[in-house]
């Protein structure tokens, strides 16, 4: 549980009557629906043997006699299910501006945080809580590119393809592969998803596979957007031997192979004539 200076809070350790416990405003964490409430069960077992052994984090309710949880829901949760009468609660009286940099690096730090609910609530942090993105990276300690990218997966990733990459067995997918089938169009994503968690598509070489997908996924985003659509020529890449990509653009729009071909004699005739 994160408590980053919480002496300045004036803190009180106490054993409070879960039913003077409230949920949280907002919560980050979301139900797995393979799983159900079976996480939720076992971990409301292993506290009816032995308790509660990390305190919860709550603060007072504004016009309430209650306490509102600010880290520990689902111990909260756990313990109601358990039939517990009382657990042991940090009281400490935190502002709303403190409460989601607290709840923040506290999900950052769980172990079964998926990408998709930590692009979401980093988006969440942007958009609702309007936090920079200076602001972000220096709270979550990475770098204003990593923020970047993970806002992305937020913002342009699909509903499909993130209920794939929220599902078990999708933690080899990583937030790096996440990234990059966000740039591609909205209905290509679950297909690409799924073969990369079948091994069907090498992680490290999505981004050469996506490099013609991306383009359309840019089109896309731009018409979503409501800019002017340019008209677009042909482009289009080859893998090659050594893992390198060639590209071949045309301003029209369609070549005939005849004329792709040319183009690419010609570059090999201008490499050989230039000995590299």
């Amino acid at each position: 549980m994160a408590v980053i200076g919480i002496e300045k809070w004036n803190p009180q350790f106490l054993m409070m009557k879960v039913k003077h416990l409230a949920p949280p405003a907002t919560a980050l964490r979301t139900v797995d629906p393979t799983k159900g409430d079976s996480s939720l069960r076992e971990l409301s077992q292993s506290i009816a043997d032995v308790g509660i052994i990390q305190p919860v984090l709550a603060r007072p309710k504004k016009g309430s006699l209650r306490y509102e949880t600010v880290c520990g829901d689902r111990r909260r949760r756990a313990a109601k299910l358990a039939n517990l009468h009382a657990i042991p609660v940090i009281v400490a009286d935190i502002s709303d501006g403190n409460i989601s940099k607290i709840r923040l690096i506290e999900n950052l730090h769980r172990e079964d945080l998926s990408p998709i609910e930590l692009a979401e609530e980093l988006l969440a942090h942007k958009e609702e809580r309007k936090k920079t993105l200076i602001e972000i990276a220096a709270m979550v300690h990475k770098s204003e590119s990593w923020v970047s990218k993970v806002l992305s997966v937020a913002k342009n990733l699909g509903p499909k393809a993130k209920k794939i990459a929220s599902s078990a067995g999708a933690s080899k997918v990583g937030m790096e592969n996440l990234y990059q089938v966000s740039g591609i169009p909205e209905k290509e994503q679950p297909k690409v998803l799924q073969e990369v968690i079948d091994e069907k598509i090498p992680g490290g070489r999505l981004r050469e596979q996506l490099h013609n997908a991306k383009d359309r996924g840019k089109e896309e985003r731009k018409e979503r957007s409501g800019r002017p659509r340019k008209e677009k020529g042909y482009k289009r890449s080859f893998e090659t031997l050594y893992g390198a990509v060639v590209s071949v653009s045309f301003p029209e729009p369609n070549p005939t192979i005849r004329q792709i071909i040319g183009v690419l004699k010609q570059v090999i005739m201008k490499l050989e004539l230039k000995n590299i």
